[in-house]
């Protein structure tokens, strides 16, 4: 028991407990810094559970998923107890971003009413600080919590294969499956960011490329069964940054790759990722699909022949474009998002514009373009190897024909790459 003194001033405590009073400062001491310890663990935990579900869709888009939930418990968990921290001028950036988010949905929510117009900012704002808590827990455990990482997403990515390969997934037509997504272009931005975050994770922790030749031979088979234009586009361009990678470290000049046993490692690596690639790619051409009568190949050519199609979803107009210069005072300061009868006049497509480029200029103007640039421009700046960065261009070009910037993936994946700048770096490690 504890009693205060009866004088007006507090002169004393006085205890009358059963336990010595040392013994009680040092269990309060002990468990006042334990407690920061083991909230950032538990968030670590809770966000790893988060990507374990993330692949995994059991309700309609648009909802949040119940790896939405556990991700945001976790950043509650750790932004309550534990505050935001100084990780550098991306966090900045970001921030400011998000801040003009907010201002320009503030106003045309107030005009027009429409609840999705503050829902879009939301998602933002979630996925922001997503990135900051993804960014702060990798520079406080790096190579604990990025194994962990790492592990679950190869490990779903190749759950995901088998699960299209044998028809355990589900369909939106015969030609394109969605795994357990809602949507194949849903899947294959998943894909792409999982390919990002398996190399330079792989890459780290075993300084090795042939992750990232082992997660794109996977990735080739799920765009494949996704039948994904755009994801077929971004995952172009992630192995034409990986060859030039591969070329790059075989060539190069960098003091870091000489030496003899270090250029043998690589040649060795890079032999034997031709070699699973060729032979992988044989036998799976040549066997057919296990979900029908197709073959593998023959959903290649459909997913070929899709760039070929002419229908009113692929104008301009029919993905949204049109408003761009229908409705050009909107540019500088952006329209902000919902209420789209606004529209109806000049435009007869009034679904969410299928680009992040061209959606976050006419949504958030040039001003709102400019301010997520920095936010880009200061990830790039922040990594050293430029290749890590190059990768993202996938999910970019694969952003030109989809809107994908809502997604919490394409933050996650950021968040990554932005990580590796303040990574300790191994020797092992290839960049």
């Amino acid at each position: 028991m504890f009693k205060l003194s009866k004088n007006r001033q507090l002169k004393s405590i006085s205890y009358t407990g059963p336990f010595p009073v040392q013994t009680i400062g040092n269990s309060l001491r002990f468990s006042l810094s334990l407690s920061k310890k083991t909230i950032k663990k538990i968030s670590a935990y809770i966000l790893l559970s988060s990507f374990i579900l993330g692949s995994f869709y059991f309700w309609e888009s648009g909802y949040p998923q119940i790896c939405h939930i556990l991700a945001f418990l976790a950043v509650a968990l750790y932004f309550l107890f534990i505050g935001g921290k100084n990780a550098g001028t991306a966090i900045n950036y970001g921030f400011i971003f998000i801040t003009y988010c907010f201002m320009i949905s503030l106003i045309y929510f107030i005009l027009y009413k429409d609840v999705i117009t503050i829902i879009s900012f939301l998602y933002y704002l979630f996925n922001f600080l997503i990135f900051y808590l993804i960014v702060l827990l990798i520079k406080e455990f790096k190579g604990w919590i990025l194994s962990k990482i790492f592990l679950i997403h190869l490990l779903l990515l190749i759950i995901n294969s088998i699960l299209l390969i044998y028809s355990g997934a589900r369909f939106q037509s015969v030609q394109r499956i969605t795994a357990n997504f809602n949507d194949p272009n849903q899947m294959a931005n998943y894909i792409l960011w999982s390919i990002i975050i398996i190399s330079i994770a792989g890459s780290y922790l075993y300084g090795s490329l042939i992750y990232e030749g082992i997660s794109i031979l996977l990735g080739i088979i799920c765009i494949g069964y996704s039948a994904s234009r755009s994801g077929f586009i971004g995952l172009v361009v992630i192995m034409t940054v990986y060859i030039i990678q591969l070329m790059y470290d075989s060539f190069g000049k960098s003091k870091k790759k000489q030496g003899k046993v270090l250029f043998e490692r690589k040649k060795t690596l890079q032999t034997l990722i031709i070699v699973v690639i060729l032979s992988f790619s044989f036998i799976y051409f040549n066997i057919s699909d296990k979900s029908n009568d197709m073959k593998v190949k023959e959903r290649y050519n459909y997913l070929l022949s899709r760039f070929g199609e002419s229908g009113s979803d692929d104008t301009l107009e029919g993905r949204g474009y049109d408003r761009l210069w229908k409705y050009p005072q909107y540019i500088i300061t952006g329209a902000g998002e919902g209420a789209t009868y606004r529209y109806a006049k000049k435009c007869y497509f009034l679904g969410e514009i299928h680009s992040t480029w061209a959606g976050l200029i006419f949504n958030y103007g040039i001003i709102g373009l400019f301010l997520f640039g920095l936010f880009l421009f200061s990830i790039f700046k922040s990594v050293h190897n430029k290749f890590i960065f190059g990768m993202a261009l996938g999910p970019f070009a694969y952003g030109f024909f989809t809107y994908n910037l809502r997604n919490w993936y394409f933050w996650i994946g950021l968040a990554i790459i932005y990580s590796f700048s303040f990574l300790e770096q191994k020797e092992k490690s290839i960049y």
